[in-house]
């Protein structure tokens, strides 16, 4: 309206406090006369209740330019300006919005403000200078957050943080899509004595949260998280862990501890047979006929030959063992290589190839995977705890491949040794028994040498009865567990001899293509298998 505008029209009609109220600005800065006639026109068209001429009069003369009371107005409320409020769901949020008065209305007050705010209850998280935006003449209409809660902060304990990989290989026992590298698969982690190993991190309290209704939100309790031990060849600082020695740092159930390393650069008469209680590396080779034992990790940069390797922990070859029927290892922890070659492997973790394993017996308490390069294993013998994942089993031109999963490698062989010795001791039974049928066939017999032979045939006859009591107790050990596989991406040439436990798979004259195998209710179930699959093993393999 018009009238509401005194810098305009020199005078203003509005509500105030119940009140009708006129502003008369000073002559001087009036545009134009003010006439009392004017003011009770405007008065009549509000709908504000009349008053004397002389007191609109006295308030023109005056021209204070401050609001006078003319008169109690308590319709005039309707015309005034509203704060609407919206309050978030969650309680956590608030936005207003200021509709604008009609002519003759209040406009937004402070007081106008904090009754609709109290009117819902807001009482923390207030944006004061949001407040004074709404405040502003102008802001009508233009929706504004006013109050916002605070969401409650989870704290954290005190923690240790590694500086080293603690987990070393973990990416290819999860089938990582990546290409392994070898090279770049490093056990063995060395560390300078006075070097910071470990940082002790501080906790960190939890905050309570709230909403804009004063309601408090309770934070998350914090989980204890395990702080680490200084173990053997590490020192206890105030910033955290320190190696105390130069060496090999790792983490084992709970304690980062540095064990000593050697680093050679070949294994060969210069430094004779290495037995470290540690962990090795050797930049290049180890020649024939010698040996590395370490109770911790053993590297070897390149190919080994008719070498012995015996590691505590992880054995890793950047390239391979060509062992030539003469070459071992026996690995307590996971073996990862390049290739193996007419070797005899002890493996109690995985065994990872990146090529090719090749006429070698081997024992694997874990899983094979041979999922990258020509991915096949040819020839010889593997006793698998799991299962195993490659490309290919056998070749047309390398005699048989024999596989077994999903029994304990050593129980198997001790069967297979048992039973090869109850047949020898029945060659021997038989045999004495046609020496002494032999000898009563003479004239002339030996009595005392019969006897010697009776007494061998009770003893052998002894041996048999036990033995087969105990191959009957091996037998029972051997049911491959289910979930045990054996997967091939490409192919299963014919000829290869495959078995779960004891069970042999009958593969046919073609072999197969493409296939799972996968024991399921104490049965081998066949399943395809599509381009890329990825195979997941039980997560417990026979052990």
């Amino acid at each position: 309206m018009e009238a509401d505008h005194p810098e305009l029209h020199g005078f203003s009609l509005r509500y105030l406090n119940g009140q009708a109220v006129l502003i008369i600005l000073p002559e001087e800065k009036r545009p134009r006369p003010v006439y009392a006639d004017d003011i009770a026109a405007r008065m009549k068209i509000l709908d504000i209740p009349p008053v004397p001429a002389k007191r609109i009069r006295d308030i023109i003369e005056r021209g204070s330019g401050q609001a006078e009371t003319l008169v109690e107005w308590p319709a005039g409320a309707q015309l005034s300006a509203r704060v609407v409020i919206t309050v978030r769901e969650d309680g956590m949020q608030a936005e207003a919005v200021v509709e604008a008065p009609h002519p003759g209305g209040a406009p937004v007050d402070k007081d106008m403000l904090a009754s609709a705010m109290t009117a819902e209850g807001i009482i923390r998280g207030i944006d004061e200078g949001a407040l004074r935006i709404l405040l502003k003449p102008g802001s009508a209409g233009e929706p504004l957050v006013i109050a916002r809660g605070k969401a409650p902060k989870k704290g954290r304990s005190a923690r240790t943080e590694c500086l080293f990989v603690t987990d070393r290989g973990k990416p290819w026992k999860e089938f990582s899509s990546g290409r392994i590298d070898l090279k770049e698969l490093n056990f063995i982690q060395n560390r300078k004595a006075g070097e910071l190993i470990a940082r002790h991190i501080p906790a960190v309290p939890s905050e309570d949260g709230y909403d804009i209704r004063g309601t408090v939100i309770d934070a998350e309790p914090v989980e204890n998280e395990k702080i680490l031990k200084a173990g053997e060849g590490v020192l206890e600082i105030e910033e955290g862990l320190e190696a105390e020695i130069d060496g090999n740092v790792r983490l084992d159930d709970g304690e980062v501890t540095v064990e000593p390393t050697v680093t050679v650069r070949n294994v060969d008469y210069s430094t004779g047979n290495i037995d470290f209680d540690g962990s090795v590396s050797v930049e290049e080779t180890i020649a024939d006929g010698f040996t590395v034992r370490a109770t911790g990790d053993i590297q070897v940069g390149k190919t080994v030959g008719r070498g012995h390797l015996e590691a505590g922990r992880n054995l890793v070859l950047s390239a391979g063992l060509v062992g030539d029927g003469e070459g071992s290892c026996s690995v307590k922890g996971d073996l990862y290589a390049k290739f193996l070659e007419g070797v005899r492997a002890e493996v109690s973790g995985d065994l990872i190839i990146t090529e090719a394993v090749l006429h070698s017996e081997i024992e694997i308490d874990g899983n094979v995977i041979l999922s990258e390069g020509r991915g096949e294993i040819t020839g010889g013998i593997a006793a698998i705890g799991g299962g195993i994942s490659c490309k290919r089993i056998g070749n047309v031109y390398a005699g048989v491949t024999r596989i077994y999963v999903g029994c304990p490698p050593v129980k198997l062989t001790a069967f297979h040794k048992l039973g090869q010795e109850l047949k020898t001791v029945r060659e021997q039974v038989d045999d004495l028994d046609r020496q002494i049928d032999y000898l009563r066939s003479r004239s002339e017999t030996d009595s005392r040498e019969i006897s010697n032979m009776e007494r061998g045939i009770i003893i052998g006859t002894s041996r048999l009865k036990e033995g087969a009591a105990e191959l009957k107790e091996l037998r029972s050990m051997l049911n491959a567990a289910d979930g045990s596989i054996i997967a091939a991406q490409d192919r299963i040439f014919p000829g290869a001899v495959l078995s779960f436990g004891l069970d042999e798979f009958p593969l046919g004259d073609k072999g197969l293509e493409r296939v799972m195998l996968r024991r399921e209710n104490g049965r081998t179930v066949v399943h395809g298998l599509k381009p890329g699959e990825e195979i997941t093993f039980s997560s417990d393999p026979a052990r």
